[in-house]
């Protein structure tokens, strides 16, 4: 069973003109099915053959962690960068409707 999970973290955007100069990562690329975001640059990249995280699906209590549910398996993690005047919204909305037409669910957001 192959689970995706999604770990959006918007923190920085690139100026006007930044995806011409975008260059390639040597060995990787964008995720199979996956949609990108339109205009967006892969800046890092990794892949594993196996790994294990506690990943949250549940709200927290103050700063008590939520509900966790352990993932095991290969990971694949993209890392992007938008250009300036994109807002947070539009690239985590991007992801959610590009997962849930490739029939993905959410658990938790």
């Amino acid at each position: 069973m192959k689970i995706l999970w999604i770990c959006a973290v918007v923190t920085a955007f690139a100026g006007p003109g930044f995806a011409q100069d975008c260059a390639a990562l040597p060995d990787f690329g964008d995720l199979e099915g996956l949609p990108v975001y339109q205009g967006a640059c892969l800046i890092g990249a990794s892949d594993s053959e196996f790994e294990r995280h506690d990943v949250i699906i549940g709200k927290m209590n103050g700063r008590q962690l939520g509900d966790l549910r352990a993932l095991e398996g290969q990971f694949s993690r993209r890392l992007y960068l938008a250009s300036g005047g994109v807002q947070p919204v539009d690239i985590v909305e991007n992801y959610r409707n590009g997962l849930a037409g490739m029939g993905f669910v959410e658990v938790f957001s």
